[in-house]
């Protein structure tokens, strides 16, 4: 992983142009989708979901990405395309503090098994089989190391026991405690279960 650094927005922006114009890409001249005059909070998740969906399918129409191997895109709960063999799936999940977690109620290891449950829980849903975990963490530089290793404990407890591997991940620096967790797996079989193909009178298991 990365050691901590920041990086002003002038910058930013010029190192993201010069890999652009390594790779051949250029930056659009207009908006492909109009955007409605709202804020976001005025979308809601769902809405903006929408959104993101609709920017994303005028490339998926236009050809520039390969959509012939997508089975499952945005809406669900991972993602799904076909491999060279079987299905892969992957989903992801962020956990802010204060928003999705209280320091003073849960505890490091409490917030580590979540963080991993939630995402594998994702691909329980899709009766798919979690295989690797990828782990972003942005962090306030003042808290203790001990509270890292709680963390990581209470995660990969949870990773042993559904077999995970965690093989990667991003750290940067943060005046909040901000929790990425990214899921990697595969379908059991040649399908997937969706959430459109949910019958009247089929039992929900629910995860808390």
């Amino acid at each position: 992983m990365p050691r901590f650094y920041t990086i002003g927005n002038k910058m930013a922006t010029r190192c993201m142009m010069a890999q652009l114009a390594i790779s051949g890409a250029r930056m659009p001249n207009r908006a492909s989708v109009i955007i409605p005059p709202m804020k976001v909070s005025e979308l809601g998740e769902f809405g903006l979901i929408d959104l993101i969906r609709s920017c994303t399918t005028q490339d998926e129409i236009s050809g520039r990405t390969p959509r012939h191997e997508v089975l499952i895109g945005i809406g669900d709960d991972a993602a799904a395309w076909q491999g060279d063999s079987q299905i892969q799936l992957a989903t992801t999940d962020t956990l802010v503090q204060d928003i999705h977690f209280d320091l003073d109620v849960i505890s490091w290891e409490e917030l580590g098994w979540k963080a991993m449950a939630v995402n594998l829980s994702d691909i329980a849903a899709m009766g798919g089989i979690p295989k690797y975990a990828l782990l972003s963490l942005a962090l306030p530089g003042g808290l203790d190391a001990a509270d890292i290793s709680r963390f990581v404990n209470g995660m990969t407890h949870v990773a042993r026991e559904f077999g995970v591997a965690i093989v990667g991940g991003n750290v940067a620096a943060s005046p909040n405690v901000v929790i990425t967790m990214t899921i990697i797996g595969c379908a059991k079989g040649k399908a997937v279960l969706k959430r459109s193909t949910a019958c009247p009178g089929e039992h929900i298991p629910i995860t808390v």
